[in-house]
């Protein structure tokens, strides 16, 4: 087993994919709150998983510039992966997606967080 291989499976399956998700949207927002708020958890929750994320990849990911937040390189290159990755399970999902009110969720039609897609967040991200 790599190194690699060796850290990943420090996190559990669903550990791993909602740190992904986490990351893909604070990547994305280059903010926690609104991260935060994209995926219906508290900023501290947000805080807490990006502590994680730079404690195992030994990174800031991203880092404060004057008032804004800018992604490092290995940020950068991690938006990119995550977004692979996380489209791909959508490609997946939708392979037969559920219909309205028939899903195992209790009838919501729920977006890649596994959350009400009708909350009020964006389902998708704005093409780039």
């Amino acid at each position: 087993m790599s190194s690699a291989d060796r850290k990943a499976s420090c996190f559990t399956r669903s550990a791993l994919t909602n740190l992904l998700i986490t990351l893909d949207a604070v990547l994305y927002h280059q903010n926690a709150t609104r991260a935060a708020e994209q995926l219906g958890v508290s900023q501290p929750a947000i805080s807490a998983a990006l502590s994680r994320l730079r404690r195992h990849f030994d990174d800031e990911l991203l880092r404060r510039v004057g008032d804004r937040f800018q992604l490092t390189p290995l940020g950068m290159e991690l938006r990119l992966h995550t977004r692979l990755v996380l489209d791909g399970a959508e490609r997946a999902i939708a392979v037969r997606p559920c219909r309205t009110g028939s899903s195992a969720a209790g009838g919501a039609d729920l977006d890649r967080t596994g959350l009400d897609a009708g909350a009020g967040r964006p389902r998708s991200r704005p093409a780039e």
